[in-house]
């Protein structure tokens, strides 16, 4: 993907989340895929994204975290991602702190074709994308 680390970090138990990917087919392109367990910290404390980013390789500040959990954006926020907030019903009571927390909210990923250069998340230099989806341990 354009040079673009693809990363799945999840909450959801490792074995679960990769019997999601795989039926959805995502596998084959995620870069990397790590769940809370696997790191031992939750996603609310930056440390979950410290250590995700040192394993892959990238600066924090070169990671937009994509995110529906409010805890997680939090957490990544205070990591020194990009966090771009994805909106769903079970985030709808959250919105305004969404939008205080996050760098961009999105209600569909469509949306990203609309993100510029101007905006304040990673662009010229960013070089990871992490996705809420559901993962297994990290491929090389």
């Amino acid at each position: 993907a354009l040079g673009v680390k693809r990363v799945v970090a999840t909450a959801t138990p490792a074995r679960y989340a990769l019997i999601a990917l795989n039926r959805a087919g995502l596998t084959p392109y995620c870069d990397y895929i790590y769940s809370t367990e696997m790191i031992g910290v939750e996603k609310n404390d930056p440390a979950f994204f410290d250590r995700l980013c040192a394993d892959i390789g990238e600066a924090k500040a070169d990671c937009v975290m994509f995110e529906d959990a409010l805890y997680a954006m939090r957490g990544a926020r205070a990591a020194g991602l990009g966090v771009i907030g994805i909106t769903d019903p079970t985030n709808a009571a959250y919105r305004e702190t969404m939008r205080e927390v996050c760098n961009r909210v999105i209600d569909h990923y469509n949306e990203l074709a609309y993100i510029r250069e101007t905006d304040s998340v990673p662009s010229q230099g960013g070089t990871a994308l992490l996705y809420p989806v559901r993962g297994n341990p990290s491929r090389k």
